[in-house]
């Protein structure tokens, strides 16, 4: 009987211990994965000009914006440096969509603004040479 009793209380033991960890590990994790979240779109506000890139698609055009677009935006490293896998991970992924997002947004404003402003030289300058 002490036997059985001794048995069934180890089972009992490694069956509920492994899973309470998980639930604290998952919340850390959780907790984590939404602290990179944050901090890398802090970040892209931080490091990304709007100006800087409005200008580009102004001055360039649509090449400006298909740059904007197709390039791959750099990481911080300085904030990734003794981090977790997932933190780096996450922060990685947010960082580079939300900047690029931004790049391309800026250029492509940038840009309508130019050809709005060409337009309007052009018919500004075929107005004056008409007359």
């Amino acid at each position: 009987m002490k036997k059985t009793s001794f048995f069934l209380l180890i089972t009992v033991f490694f069956t509920i211990l492994p899973k309470a960890p998980a639930q604290d590990t998952s919340q850390v994790q959780a907790l984590e994965i939404e602290e990179a979240r944050l901090d890398a779109l802090e970040d892209v506000e931080r490091n990304v000009s709007r100006d800087a890139w409005g200008a580009i698609g102004f001055f360039c055009g649509c090449f400006g914006v298909a740059y904007a677009f197709v390039a791959t935006p750099s990481v911080p490293v300085g904030a990734l440096l003794g981090k977790s896998p997932t933190y780096v991970q996450i922060y990685t992924l947010v960082y580079q969509e939300h900047a690029k997002r931004k790049r391309w947004q800026s250029s492509a404003v940038g840009c309508g603004i130019g050809a709005a402003a060409g337009l309007a030289l052009n018919a500004l300058l075929t107005l004056s040479a008409s007359r």
